[in-house]
C-alpha cells in the first residue's frame, strides 16, 4: 500500500476552500504578523489564483517594527491584485484600513456583486481554524458578519 504524504483532512480542506471560492468576490488572508510565513498556508497562492486578496498581518503590535515593512513588500510583490495591512485585532490599531482596502478590492472586483447584496468575501483564517465568508458591504458600517462557510 502507498503511502499518501497529504492527510485526508487537508484534501476535505482544500476541496472546502475551492467551493467557496467560487462564491466569494475576495480573499482576505489573516497572517500572524510575528511568524507571516510560519502562519501561512503553503498552497493559498495556487489555491486563489489571480482573485483579490487582501492579507492581514495580525498581532502586528507584537512584532518587529523594523520588519513589518520588508514582510509587507515581500508578500505583494509586483501583484495588483493583492494589498496588505497591518493590524492588532486586540488594540484596533489600523482597523479603519482594513476596511478602506478591503473596499478599494471589492470596488475592483470585475464580478463584485454578481449574486446581489454587495461583493462577498472569503476569510482565510490564521491557521485554518475556521472557514467564513462574509459580506465587504458590512465593513462599511464597520462589522464583519460572518455566516458558516
Amino acid at each position: 500500500m502507498p503511502l499518501q504524504w497529504f492527510p485526508g483532512h487537508m484534501t476535505k480542506a482544500v476541496r472546502q476552500i475551492k467551493e467557496n471560492l467560487s462564491r466569494a468576490d475576495i480573499v482576505i488572508e489573516v497572517l500572524d504578523a510575528r511568524i507571516p510565513l510560519s502562519s501561512r498556508n503553503p498552497m493559498i497562492d495556487d489555491i486563489v489564483g489571480k482573485m483579490p486578496r487582501l492579507i492581514v498581518l495580525n498581532k502586528a503590535d507584537l512584532a518587529d517594527p523594523n520588519l513589518l515593512p520588508q514582510w509587507e513588500k515581500a508578500l505583494k510583490g509586483e501583484k495588483e491584485n493583492i494589498q496588505v495591512v497591518q493590524i492588532s485585532a486586540k488594540t484596533g490599531k489600523n482597523l479603519p484600513q482594513l476596511i478602506e482596502k478591503a473596499k478599494i478590492l471589492c470596488q475592483k472586483a470585475s464580478w463584485a456583486g454578481r449574486r446581489g447584496g454587495g461583493p462577498w468575501c472569503w476569510v482565510s483564517p490564521m491557521w485554518g481554524n475556521q472557514l467564513s465568508s462574509t459580506t465587504c458591504r458590512d465593513a462599511e458600517a464597520g462589522m464583519w458578519r460572518t455566516a458558516p462557510a
